[in-house]
């Protein structure tokens, strides 16, 4: 039915273009080829446009924060939510909080900026969580 000519674009055959119009009269156009994208190409467009970006890039931390963070911390410390390239990190106890504050929060940024890209992370923020109860 088609071959394929410069650049890999597909050309209708002659003797099928010349039985379609045959068919359909002489002004028989074929439809253009549609256009075929990746899977990778169109998701991150889409979660956007659907206003899922916060939601996703969470996922994404979630999936590696005890890579990242190290078993120790991330047992104590849950990233939870993801608005505007600040990162905010819930920490189950006030003592770990002062101590990922002063001793985590630089490391922490690093490796993630490393793996999410310098642009995406802005900063970090530290909190108690409000589901913790004492």
């Amino acid at each position: 039915m088609a071959s394929r000519g410069k650049r890999g674009r597909s050309k209708p055959d002659p003797g099928w273009l010349a039985v379609q119009r045959e068919r359909y009269g002489p002004w028989y156009q074929p439809e253009p080829p549609k256009s075929i994208h990746a899977v990778g190409e169109v998701v991150p467009g889409l979660i956007k446009k659907m206003g899922l970006e916060d939601t996703s890039r969470l996922a994404e931390i979630q999936s590696m924060w005890v890579e990242v963070a190290g078993s120790g911390n991330a047992a104590h410390a849950t990233p939870a939510r993801w608005e505007s390239g600040v990162l905010t990190v819930y920490v189950d106890q006030p003592i770990w909080l002062a101590e990922l504050k002063r001793f985590a929060a630089r490391p922490l940024e690093k490796k993630l900026k490393e793996r999410l890209g310098p642009r995406v992370l802005k900063r970090i923020r530290f909190e108690l969580d409000p589901g913790e109860e004492d």
